[in-house]
């Protein structure tokens, strides 16, 4: 005799903890959509830094000033730095300022990397600014910002 799959986890855990793991799950299935927003581009910005100030200079974004499908956007950053073990670039992340996640991309670096430059393809939602942020050995911030014109656009997501 086969014993109801539902029935038999719900012993498992007791019917309590059971009960609470679904009420869970229907409360944050039902929250607001304000609730669980996405982060302004300032704000992602800001969580990477931990508030730290940023300064513009020593990072350079290319990125294609018009772009046909924002599906496959190619992007490069390089920031300035010698790459030694004194003076080297830690991490670079990339923000949108349009898609439905802020967060593009980080990249963890080191005096090994040899030099300060990745690359890789992105996709775009809309028309919007991208934003690199590079952090330095010595904690400072440096940043390169550009901005992109779209005309498929990419990860349409509702945003309202």
């Amino acid at each position: 005799m086969h014993e109801d799959p539902l029935r038999a986890y719900a012993g498992l855990i007791g019917r309590r903890q059971f009960l609470r793991a679904g009420m869970t799950g229907l409360l944050a299935i039902s929250l607001p959509r304000w609730a669980v927003a996405r982060p302004s581009l300032d704000q992602a910005i800001r969580t990477f830094t931990g508030g730290a100030n940023v300064l513009d200079g020593r990072v350079r974004l290319d990125l294609p000033p018009l772009v046909e499908n924002g599906n496959a956007v190619g992007i490069t950053v390089a920031a300035e730095s010698p790459m030694t073990e004194d003076d080297h670039v830690r991490r670079i992340a990339v923000f949108n300022e349009r898609n439905p996640e802020a967060n593009v991309a980080v990249f963890q670096l080191g005096p090994r990397s040899g030099r300060a430059i990745v690359s890789t393809r992105i996709r775009l939602a809309t028309s919007q600014v991208v934003v690199a942020v590079a952090e330095m050995s010595d904690g400072s911030f440096w940043s390169s910002r550009a901005s992109a014109i779209v005309t498929l656009a990419a990860c349409i997501e509702d945003l309202s």
